[in-house]
């Protein structure tokens, strides 16, 4: 994340843009027009996918041909977010460490409760070996 934008997110979460007493639902319409306020840099290319059944999204960095993969679970406390909306820091992964990287869309609670996350992401994780 740049300096520029913690700061953002750093006087977003003073202001109390996620508010505590809100329910899921509005928490997740919070954050998602947070996130997509700032654009993707030009260089950073999603692409939809999956692995062992989970959706997932696939970021690249133009000019970086990547030797490796990160498998990258997003943040949310397994309640809020989704693979393509973190896919800006996703894609900084991705520049800093000369890889594609591949964001899981794990389910979330509490629609789907524990262990629904943990295996999506094993899924994830064992497909990707399986891959290779």
């Amino acid at each position: 994340m740049s300096t520029e934008q913690q700061a953002t997110l750093d006087a977003i979460l003073r202001k109390s843009a996620l508010p505590a007493d809100a329910d899921v639902d509005e928490q997740r319409r919070l954050l998602r027009e947070l996130l997509s306020a700032q654009p993707l840099p030009a260089d950073v290319t999603v692409t939809e996918g999956e692995l062992g059944g989970v959706p997932t999204a696939e970021v690249t960095v133009d000019g970086i041909e990547p030797r490796h993969v990160v498998l990258y679970f997003h943040g949310g406390v397994y309640v809020m977010g989704d693979a393509a909306l973190a896919a800006d820091l996703a894609g900084q992964v991705g520049r800093r460490t000369e890889a594609k990287v591949i964001s899981v869309d794990y389910r979330l609670a509490p629609e789907h409760p524990f262990p629904a996350a943990v295996d999506d992401a094993l899924a994830a994780y064992e497909a990707l070996l399986d891959d290779g």
